[in-house]
């Protein structure tokens, strides 16, 4: 998993392609919602991969909680996923 704090656009939009193409999911946080969850579809739509986009505000301490845990959970589901369940 790949976690882009200012990955709605520019350098953070550009950096996310790489590791979706390699096939770990993508998660483009930035500021507007909206703009995140736009730059994922690109991202997943231009390289095949998977990527998300969550709101974060890095310059707010309230704001970086929610994120860790969102991927903290996200990354256990997938882990979780990839196993096989044990009989």
């Amino acid at each position: 998993m790949a976690l882009i704090a200012g990955g709605s656009a520019g350098l953070g939009l550009a950096t996310g392609a790489a590791p979706a193409r390699a096939g770990s999911l993508v998660v483009l946080a930035s500021r507007p919602a909206e703009r995140c969850a736009a730059a994922a579809a690109r991202v997943s739509a231009g390289t095949g991969g998977t990527a998300a986009g969550r709101a974060c505000d890095v310059t707010d301490e309230r704001s970086v909680p929610g994120l860790t845990d969102w991927v903290l959970a996200t990354l256990a589901l997938a882990i979780a996923a990839s196993r096989p369940v044990p009989r």
